[in-house]
């Protein structure tokens, strides 16, 4: 939990650095703050810096004082985006621009990925379908990274091969990540199971964690053998015997079904990795 005092502190930065940037641009430029054109190009000053918040709060404040300036507008849903709060952008979008072909070139991008980013693809897909402002090609690549976001590879390979251009540089990356996809030896738990089965700690080997495997190996059998020793040395009724048997039991069910969790747990990090890589490509690109 973050300390009062740490939020106080941050409120407080915040604040300075707006009073600073303020200082320093009507300074230089010697404009009224409540000038349209000049209140423009200090929220333009503002996201020129990378303080979209403070942009955002200044455009907001100009659309309310001109409810029809389309720049202001514009700007803002940019400023959410940069921002990184998508839904407040994706929201703004919506109430600015009642239909989809409505959405201007200048934001329709931005529109598009805002869309993505909060998972909303039903919409982006109707988007796309129904945008008159983005080209082809900006579809073409909204679409494959909607199927790529979704993990839905054998799709989004599918359509990569009968949409995109080749020479494309978000086609070469997404095609690098369906080939390592493709090439990818998915673990079965089935088969985890039944080789844990034969020898304890196999299916962890087979899921690629050897470690665990070999720790659930030497468990297991130096318990049976313990117990083995004990049973030999005083017969059925040996209590050395009964535990280690017990022991060796426990470890070697718990050896099966650790198996099982192995190879779901190797696919699951893959496919992690792989998500974040996909990611990685859709913020290179528009």
């Amino acid at each position: 939990m973050i300390r009062p005092e740490i939020l106080n502190m941050k409120c407080l930065n915040r604040t300075f650095i707006s009073i600073i940037i303020t200082f320093l641009f009507f300074s230089l430029y010697g404009q009224d703050l409540f000038n349209k054109p000049n209140s423009l190009n200090y929220a333009g000053y503002l996201f020129t810096a990378g303080e979209y918040s403070l942009a955002a709060r200044e455009y907001e404040r100009i659309i309310f004082l001109d409810s029809t300036n389309l720049q202001a507008k514009l700007s803002l849903i940019r400023s959410y985006r940069f921002e990184g709060n998508y839904q407040k952008g994706i929201d703004k979008t919506n109430l600015f621009f009642k239909e989809y072909p409505s959405i201007p070139k200048e934001v329709a991008s931005d529109y598009g990925k805002m869309l993505l980013h909060e998972k909303q693809y039903t919409q982006a897909s109707e988007f796309l379908n129904i945008s008159n402002s983005l080209t082809q090609n900006e579809k073409v690549f909204f679409h494959l990274s909607g199927l790529m976001l979704q993990e839905n590879y054998n799709e989004a390979g599918l359509y990569l091969a009968s949409h995109a251009e080749p020479g494309d540089g978000y086609v070469t990356d997404y095609s690098k990540l369906l080939q390592l996809e493709k090439d990818f030896k998915y673990k079965k738990p089935g088969i985890s199971i039944a080789l844990s089965l034969v020898l304890p700690g196999s299916g962890k080997v087979y899921s690629g964690y050897w470690k665990d495997g070999l720790i659930a190996f030497v468990f297991v059998a130096a318990n049976a053998y313990q117990s083995y020793r004990g049973f030999s040395k005083n017969g059925v009724e040996s209590v050395y015997g009964w535990v280690f048997g017990g022991l060796a039991t426990g470890f070697y069910i718990g050896n099966i079904y650790g198996s099982g969790k192995a190879a779901n747990k190797r696919n699951k990090v893959f496919r992690h990795h792989l998500h974040h890589q996909v990611e990685e490509v859709f913020n290179s690109y528009y």
